[in-house]
């Protein structure tokens, strides 16, 4: 949940940066939370079993897969009004 806050946090702040060093700043802390959900994903994988995250995993990956196509058209089309949109429309999906 901290993750998510803090990611949400991070790209509501990228929408009002006008610093190109406090942006810099901010693509590290990304960065750096985007590392932490890899080493969550890498903990559960090694403390499960493999038969039970067989079938989860494929739903998974199928569901991110379509959002991950999905969002990216709809944000690229907003990105071409104004950038700003994309970054504040974080707080609609965590909201």
């Amino acid at each position: 949940m901290i993750e998510y806050v803090a990611v949400a946090v991070v790209f509501t702040s990228y929408a009002f940066v006008e610093n190109h060093y406090l942006a810099g700043g901010l693509y590290i802390l990304d960065s750096i939370l985007f590392s932490f959900t890899i080493a969550l994903a890498t903990y559960f994988k090694k403390t499960i079993r493999s038969d039970e995250i067989a079938s989860s995993s494929s739903v998974s990956f199928t569901i991110k897969h379509i959002a991950a196509v999905f969002l990216s058209f709809l944000l690229g089309l907003l990105w071409v009004s104004n950038y700003q949109i994309v970054f504040s429309a974080v707080l609609l999906f965590f909201a």
